[in-house]
């Protein structure tokens, strides 16, 4: 029998409208790269973080909805990822600085700062690295997409996710 958190997550097949392979030459993330190595001032916790063995990947799951975050977490927690939470745009850019998460999943209609707006200020910023970016959305359009693109999504998920969409995507961003 499936959890309700695999249920919510399977209410409807979902498509992933685009994927972007990392850049040649391989400079995607690399397991065997700590975050101290990818960043060079990683704030204390990554720093900890980057020391500890083995490496384990961290998301950064940014939703404004706590059932969708939750159902989120469960899926890739089970999958043996890290995650974090952020609930909006503006908690999502102070948990990339602060967390230097490797994957970040994010909403695109949340409040104080949409998800757009957010990568558009994390694209910014030359001062830190940054995740390789899912969107997660339910009101996808090709704009948007395209726009999303343009500010480097490696994948764009229309809600709801499938576990397995959900899977697919993480572990191609993680390439």
């Amino acid at each position: 029998m499936k959890s309700s958190a695999a249920r919510a997550l399977a209410i409807a097949n979902s498509r992933i409208l685009f994927e972007v392979p990392p850049p040649p030459g391989g400079a995607g993330l690399d397991p065997a790269q700590s975050a101290a190595t990818r960043d060079a001032s990683p704030a204390p916790r990554v720093a900890a973080r980057a020391a500890a063995a083995p490496w384990t990947p961290r998301v950064l799951v940014a939703d404004d909805e706590y059932r969708i975050r939750l159902a989120l977490r469960t899926c890739l927690e089970a999958e043996g990822y890290e995650v974090d939470e952020a609930r909006d745009g503006r908690e999502a850019v102070d948990g990339v600085l602060d967390e230097a998460p490797d994957v970040m999943l994010i909403d695109l209609a949340m409040p104080v700062l949409d998800g757009l707006s957010a990568l558009r200020e994390l694209a910014s910023r030359g001062d830190v690295t940054k995740p390789r970016i899912i969107v997660l959305t339910a009101y996808g359009s090709i704009s948007t997409a395209q726009m999303a693109h343009e500010l480097g999504v490696v994948a764009f998920l229309e809600k709801p996710v499938s576990p397995e969409a959900l899977r697919a995507a993480v572990a191609l961003a993680l390439r």
